[in-house]
């Protein structure tokens, strides 16, 4: 089901900015009626906040860690480029969970030196 969640969201992620969604916004999203596509969109970005959250402890407490350039996050543009060429040049590691590809991928392209 997550699957299907994200790829019906897709488009809209992509014509969000990174911090679009405001306290408000996902207030009114995710008390739109079942089955509707802010309902969707609210469930779709709890499920990647979470699992977000969940990875980024687990990495950090193998002390794993990744420093951005700068003083701001990549764009979501970006790292779904950053996230495609590493599933492209490593289809071995197709058969794990895509949230631990996906940060691994950003851990790689953005170390801490």
């Amino acid at each position: 089901m997550r699957i299907a969640l994200g790829a019906t969201l897709i488009f809209l992620f992509c014509i969000m900015p990174a911090n679009a969604i405001t306290g408000l916004e996902m207030n009114k999203l995710c008390n739109e009626p079942r089955n509707t596509p802010g309902e969707v969109l609210c469930i779709t970005y709890m499920s990647g906040l979470l699992d977000g959250m969940y990875l980024a402890d687990k990495m950090a407490a193998n002390g794993a860690r990744y420093c951005l350039p700068g003083d701001e996050n990549i764009d979501p543009e970006q790292g779904v480029l950053i996230v495609k060429k590493h599933m492209r040049e490593h289809p071995e590691q197709l058969h794990q969970q895509a949230g631990a590809i996906a940060a691994l991928a950003i851990y790689l392209a953005f170390p801490c030196r």
